[in-house]
């Protein structure tokens, strides 16, 4: 049986897609130095060349890393691999994304009260900082339905996570 290779950026070893948008995709990886799960967007290699899309990927990475809300991922990294991929590595969160809660109809309405005070929250404190909005796609819930947006831009998803 023929190995199946490894696809590394950085130091993350990409195990699977999450989700993609207009200008980035995200992955579950796994960090070698500091073993753990994390997720990593990586800006579309169309756009790797692009230098006013290189300077928006950092500046999100930038704004993401200056927020601390229980909303918002943390953003562990960022960085170029060596091919010159720009990247950055934020929290994982395991759940379902809020595309795909909203997509199963399974809310009932005080869920739907507590998730759009989550995002109000999130959003508040981003446009704050000088951000924009998160979306519905990058952001997951948590079996507990608390939300979780890795997002501060015109963003490619919302996960959800509750941080007690």
């Amino acid at each position: 049986m023929k190995a199946i290779p490894e696809h590394t950026i950085a130091h993350y070893r990409i195990l699977e897609p999450l989700g993609s948008g207009g200008m980035g995709a995200v992955h579950k990886a796994y960090d070698k130095k500091l073993q753990r799960v994390v997720a990593i967007k990586l800006l579309k290699p169309e756009y790797v060349s692009h230098q006013d899309r290189r300077r928006r990927f950092f500046q999100e990475a930038r704004a993401a890393s200056a927020l601390n809300h229980p909303h918002i991922l943390t953003v562990y990294d960022v960085g170029e691999d060596e091919d010159g991929t720009p990247y950055i590595a934020m929290e994982y969160v395991e759940g379902e994304t809020l595309r795909q809660k909203i997509s199963a109809r399974s809310y009932q309405v005080k869920e739907n009260l507590d998730i759009a005070i989550q995002i109000a929250e999130g959003l508040a404190k981003a446009h704050e900082a000088g951000t924009r909005k998160p979306n519905d796609q990058t952001g997951r819930l948590r079996k507990d339905s608390r939300l979780r947006s890795g997002e501060t831009h015109r963003p490619t998803g919302t996960r959800i996570r509750s941080r007690q």
